[in-house]
C-alpha cells in the first residue's frame, strides 16, 4: 500500500460542520430554505434587479446560517470569492447579458453548493444506519499501545461496553499518522501502523463506506457476556478542507464534527494525556487509558535525561 490509496472514492466526506448544539436534521431544515429561497431569485429577468435580489439574499442567509455553521462553510457555501467582486459592483442601469450571467453564475453556484451539503447530510442516515451503535473515536496511541493487536482486541471490555454495538471510526488524521508509522525506525511503531491499516483497508474494501470487525457474540464466563458487532469506517475529508496546525486537534476536531452531525453517543478513546484533557474540555465523553506505571528510579541512577520529538 502506498499512503492511503487504497481509500475508495465512494467514502463520501462530510461537507460541514456545524456548531455545538445543531441537531443535523434540523441543519437540513435551515439549509433547504435558504436553497429555495435562492431557486426562487432564478424569476428576475434583469442584472441590476438580480443582483440586488442577490446581496440581499445573501445577508439573509448569512444571518440565518452564522449560529448554525462555521464561518469557514459559510465562507466556502455563500460568501464566495465571486460574491465580494460581486458586491463591490453597483449594476445601476447596467442590464447586458454578460452583466446578467455573471449574477446567474453566482447564484446557480451557491444554490448547487447548498443542495451538495444537504444531499451529504441526508446520506449520514444511510451511512449511519445502526442507531443503536455507540460511535469510537480512537487517536493513534490506541492502535499503537493497547496490548492486544486490532482483530484480537476486545473492544467491547476495553472501552467499557459490552452488550452494545460498537463503530469504530478513524479519523484522515490517524490513518495519516499509521501510515508515517510504516517507514518508522522503531519495529513497534512500525508493525502496529501497517497491521492496523491492512485490517482497515481489508473491511473497507471494495468501496464499502463500513465493514465489519467482529460479528456478535456470547463471551465465556459466568453469567455469559455479549459483544456486540463491531464495525470500522474509514473517514475522509472533502477537498476545501485545511487541517489544524496540531494534529491532536484535528483529531479532537473530527471526533467533534461526528458527534455534532451522528445521532448516536459518542465516545473519545486515547492514551494521550493533554489529548484526553483538550476533548474533555471540548465536551467529548473521554475514555483516557493508561499504561503502567514504572518503578521509581533508583536514587543513584541520577537525573532524568530530558528528550524532546513528535508524538507517536
Amino acid at each position: 500500500m502506498c499512503g492511503a490509496s487504497w481509500l475508495s472514492a465512494r467514502l463520501v466526506p462530510v461537507l460541514i460542520n456545524p456548531l455545538a448544539g445543531m441537531r443535523r436534521h434540523d441543519l437540513i431544515q435551515t439549509l433547504r430554505e435558504a436553497e429555495t429561497k435562492g431557486r426562487n431569485l432564478s424569476g428576475f429577468q434583469t442584472a441590476s434587479v438580480l443582483h440586488a435580489k442577490y446581496l440581499q439574499w445573501v445577508v439573509d442567509t448569512e444571518r440565518q446560517l452564522r449560529n448554525v455553521i462555521s464561518s469557514a462553510d459559510l465562507d466556502r457555501l455563500i460568501r464566495t470569492p465571486r460574491f465580494w467582486a460581486l458586491h463591490g459592483v453597483n449594476f445601476a442601469g447596467i442590464d447586458s447579458a454578460t452583466a446578467f450571467d455573471l449574477v446567474r453564475v453566482e447564484v446557480e453556484e451557491a444554490v448547487t453548493n447548498l443542495g451538495e451539503a444537504c444531499q451529504a447530510l441526508e446520506f449520514l442516515d444511510t451511512r449511519w444506519p445502526n442507531r443503536d451503535a455507540i460511535f469510537v473515536v480512537c487517536d493513534t496511541t490506541f492502535y499503537c499501545t493497547y496490548p492486544s493487536k486490532l482483530e484480537d482486541a476486545d473492544l467491547a471490555s476495553a472501552f467499557g461496553l459490552t452488550n452494545h454495538d460498537i463503530h469504530l471510526l478513524f479519523p484522515p488524521v490517524v490513518v495519516k499518522e499509521l501510515d508515517r508509522h510504516k517507514e518508522s525506525r522503531n519495529q513497534h511503531l512500525r508493525f502496529h501502523g501497517g497491521y492496523t491499516l491492512a485490517v482497515l483497508a481489508d473491511r473497507v474494501d471494495q468501496g464499502n463506506e463500513t465493514g465489519i470487525l467482529h460479528k456478535p457474540r456470547l463471551s465465556a464466563g459466568i453469567p455469559e457476556t455479549r459483544r456486540g458487532l463491531v464495525t470500522v469506517e474509514a473517514l475522509v475529508d472533502p477537498l476545501h478542507h485545511v487541517p489544524l496546525d496540531d494534529d491532536d486537534a484535528e483529531i479532537v476536531s473530527s471526533a467533534l464534527t461526528v458527534s455534532r452531525l451522528a445521532s448516536q453517543r459518542l465516545i473519545f478513546v486515547t492514551y494521550d494525556t493533554h489529548q484526553a484533557l483538550q476533548a474533555r474540555t471540548e465536551g467529548l465523553k473521554t475514555l483516557h487509558l493508561t499504561r503502567p506505571v514504572e518503578n521509581e528510579p533508583d536514587a543513584d541512577m541520577g537525573p532524568p535525561q530530558q528528550s524532546r520529538g513528535k508524538r507517536g
